[in-house]
């Protein structure tokens, strides 16, 4: 081999992920990765159901032996119907359940692969398999008025050509109101309701990691409020 050439591994992190039994948000598609498929068993099962609960961000599934009404029916990973052809993966066309959920189909469309990848646990009292939706600021308004009063939750202030200036944490209606903040330069807010205050600050951090990770700084405001990035929530 020419002494040009060089190996190229993988990093650490991608590495460890691929040995993860995990659920992905594809497209319109919910795909169950090979490893999730053996560790739940459910290479022989035909379909799933899948529940949804909004407060938590939580989806969950429960497999099964035959297709049911209301049900969704599990197809191989690349749609192969040849016996032959295994590569151990499940995926359903999930399309309902992302476009009738704000707080999944905002998700959905993350351009960060590894926001759209979960970890499933089982949930021993339903026998489900339950997945946890990060909050991805589905609720946009130009506004501060078209905020309900009293929500809760985590949000951003982002300028018209996409620059996030600020995310924050609390009472979103009246941290924008505050009188210091009259003279900030933003366009929109952005929000998700998130009513426990310890999630608030975990996603807060969580985020303004994230913007650390790819700008090498915090939001413009951020920086001037001192914000911390510590004890954040993985994804």
């Amino acid at each position: 081999m020419s002494e040009n050439w060089k190996i190229i591994t993988p990093s650490s992190r991608g590495h460890s992920r691929l040995d993860t039994p995990l659920v992905s948000i594809r497209g319109q598609q919910l795909f169950f990765n090979a490893n999730f498929c053996e560790k739940a068993k459910i290479k022989d099962k035909v379909a799933v159901r899948v529940y949804a609960e909004e407060e938590g961000r939580k989806l969950g599934f429960e497999f099964l032996d035959q297709l049911v009404e209301g049900a969704y029916r599990l197809t191989r990973d690349g749609g192969s119907t040849n016996p032959k052809i295994d590569n151990g993966g499940r995926l359903i066309n999930a399309a309902p359940v992302i476009k009738s959920n704000n707080w999944v189909s905002s998700v959905a469309k993350s351009k960060d692969p590894n926001l759209r990848c979960f970890e499933p646990v089982l949930d021993p009292g339903r026998r489900i398999w339950v997945i946890n939706l990060c909050p991805s600021f589905e609720h946009k308004v130009s506004a501060v008025s078209q905020i309900p009063k009293d929500t809760m939750g985590i949000y951003r202030y982002v300028r018209n050509d996409g620059e996030i200036v600020y995310v924050g944490k609390g009472q979103i209606k009246s941290r924008a109101n505050s009188p210091e903040r009259k003279e900030w330069d933003f366009d929109y807010i952005e929000y998700s309701i998130v009513n426990d205050e310890s999630m608030q600050f975990k996603w807060e951090a969580r985020w303004l990691d994230k913007f650390v990770n790819e700008y090498g700084r915090t939001p413009f405001y951020n920086r001037i409020q001192g914000h911390s990035t510590k004890d954040s929530v993985s994804i």
